[in-house]
């Protein structure tokens, strides 16, 4: 796991609280990285450890990689979904598509950033939608 700042913002601290859940850790050290710079970041390789993360405090978003070595699309948006977080998570995804990923990506629950992204659309992303939490 990957800690840079307390989830929980304080009346002085009123940054917004990202978990980044990436399996590749040179991907998900850069992203954690670029995004600290506005939030309050943490990291995780896993699904299961985001889990834990979101079990002990609420992110105002998630940014979470499709392709994880512990789970799949589907079971992700389930997982996300059980913790009432998946409004609140901008999806990204790199490599080839399928004909099936290409259908299950346009039902996903939040936006879909596809990698390599511009490091401005994802912030933009990201403040879209926190704003509408």
């Amino acid at each position: 796991m990957i800690r840079v700042d307390q989830m929980k913002a304080t009346s002085a601290d009123s940054r917004h609280s990202i978990i980044v859940i990436e399996d590749e850790d040179v991907v998900l050290k850069t992203l954690v990285r670029l995004l600290s710079r506005t939030y309050d970041v943490q990291g995780a390789s896993s699904l299961s450890e985001a889990e834990g993360l979101m079990r002990i405090s609420t992110p105002s978003a998630v940014l979470c990689d499709l392709h994880l070595g512990d789970a799949g699309p589907e079971g992700i948006v389930e997982s996300l979904n059980s913790l009432s977080m998946s409004q609140r998570t901008v999806f990204m995804s790199g490599g080839a598509f399928a004909a099936s990923d290409q259908y299950s990506f346009e039902h996903l629950p939040g936006p879909l950033l596809r990698k390599p992204f511009d490091p401005a659309a994802l912030r933009a992303i990201l403040a879209q939608v926190i704003a509408q939490v």
